[in-house]
């Protein structure tokens, strides 16, 4: 459940009634916490990785698009990680995302 800012207080009781297991209430403390910068220190090269891996391509998929090998896609992916301090592709993806180093993608 999704409370609005303000006394939330009869919302949240209501919505455990119904059987809610819990509630977010927005704008949230982490809405208002900037990307981290590090993400915007990435390569051209890196960025293009990256897009592609947020549209949903494995590295194979991925070094055949950009014409180079799933070894060399894994070591980009290896190095974003590195500067981005995650290896989780999704997590990736999104901190890419809050940083505006790749688009946002559709909503």
């Amino acid at each position: 459940m999704f409370a609005p800012v303000g006394d939330t207080t009869a919302a949240t009781v209501s919505a455990f009634h119904a059987g809610a297991t819990g509630v977010l209430s927005w704008p949230t403390v982490y809405a208002k916490v900037a990307p981290p910068r590090l993400a915007l220190d990435l390569s051209d090269q890196e960025k293009d990785v990256l897009a592609l891996v947020a549209a949903g391509l494995n590295n194979q998929q991925i070094g055949t698009q950009l014409g180079v090998s799933a070894v060399r896609i894994k070591r980009y992916l290896a190095g974003i990680s590195a500067v981005i301090g995650t290896d989780n592709r999704s997590h990736i993806v999104t901190i890419a995302r809050r940083a505006g180093t790749i688009d946002a993608g559709p909503d």
